[in-house]
């Protein structure tokens, strides 16, 4: 099914699901004050700074839509199953300002992340590309 087939209030839906998935996937990964203030307003602007670079980029504002909801409902699968060493990194952070030296990160939190990531990124594109020869 290509993206131009979905009326646009059902991508609009899938980008407010995809926004309360997003936040409530990562919020209670951060520790409590800042860190989650600054997840909770990162997701805002990361929209508004996609739908700005496609605008920027020739594509309609619509057309950006569907690519934000790729990205907000694919994004978090890069790590689902990881929260508690996600949790732990961040709450090491928290501790000392900076990233803990030497710290190991699972395999198959590498494997992934380089996997889910790329193709939510490849969805994305292919659905804007989709929506945007459509408007």
């Amino acid at each position: 099914m290509r993206a131009a087939h979905l009326p646009m209030n059902v991508w609009w839906v899938a980008v407010a699901v995809g926004l309360v998935v997003d936040l409530a996937f990562w919020l209670p990964l951060r520790p409590p004050g800042k860190a989650r203030l600054k997840a909770g307003v990162s997701a805002v602007t990361g929209l508004a700074f996609l739908v700005g670079a496609g605008v920027v980029g020739g594509y309609p504002p619509q057309a950006m839509v569907p690519g934000c909801a790729a990205f907000l409902l694919l994004a978090p699968l890069s790590v689902v199953g990881h929260r508690t060493v996600i949790k732990r990194f961040a709450l090491e952070y928290a501790e000392s300002g900076r990233a803990a030296v030497g710290a190991k990160v699972p395999v198959a939190l590498m494997a992934q992340v380089v996997v889910v990531l790329p193709a939510a990124a490849g969805a994305a594109v292919w659905l804007v590309e989709d929506a945007a020869r459509s408007v």
